[in-house]
């Protein structure tokens, strides 16, 4: 009777675990979470009002300009924005607007958000412990800015817009957006399971060949 060899059975199982384990270790992230996002279309125009959803942190006003929610044209110095805000309303005085977001401790959030304006102005933005100033010289159209901010706890953290000076046209801001960056494990997929039942079968049949 001829010798039977089994070395090739074991070495096709490993492969074939290997390959599983390779796959499952190198699952990609999921993406980015967005957690908020405020275009503030959906608020009515008008002067010395804050926008739905936010709060103002002093005594100063804003007003919310352009198109907004289906009504005419408001003040719209940058048509084709829909509605925004002007973060310097009309009582010679800038207001703080304000939004309290609740994060979790050592996740990286990312804020972005379109600033313009009609003459120079500068605006100070504050997200969590991270502070920034953007000066805009001169008309500017809308343009992304971005802040990031890494929670050292976790809990609730404002983000807040405050135009410098009181003149009654201050800096534009649309298209808040908030977002989770942080790098999550995508789920594992069916396959592992269905590979690892059949790696077990095929065990069971090499031990048996190498009994007989």
């Amino acid at each position: 009777m001829r010798p039977r060899y089994f070395a090739s059975s074991p070495l096709r199982l490993f492969a074939a675990l290997a390959l599983v384990g390779a796959s499952l270790s190198s699952a990609s992230p999921s993406k980015a979470a967005v957690i908020f996002f405020d275009n503030f279309d959906a608020n009515n125009p008008g002067l010395n009002v804050v926008p739905t959803g936010w709060t103002n942190g002093n005594t100063g006003t804003f007003d919310l300009i352009g198109v907004c929610n289906g009504n005419p044209s408001y003040f719209d110095f940058f048509p084709g924005n829909g509605c925004y805000v002007d973060l310097d309303g009309s009582t010679n005085a800038s207001g703080l607007l304000t939004k309290s977001f609740n994060l979790l401790a050592n996740n990286s959030y990312l804020l972005e958000f379109d600033l313009a304006s009609s003459q120079s102005n500068i605006v100070d933005v504050a997200f969590g412990t991270t502070m920034a100033q953007y000066s805009l010289v001169g008309v500017k159209p809308f343009s992304m800015k971005s802040l990031s901010f890494v929670p050292a706890t976790t809990g609730a953290y404002d983000v807040s817009f405050l135009n410098q000076g009181g003149d009654n046209n201050g800096i534009y801001l649309d298209n808040v957006k908030l977002t989770n960056t942080t790098a999550v494990p995508a789920p594992l997929p069916l396959l592992g399971p269905i590979v690892a039942l059949s790696a077990q079968r095929r065990l069971r049949s090499l031990s048996r060949q190498l009994r007989a």
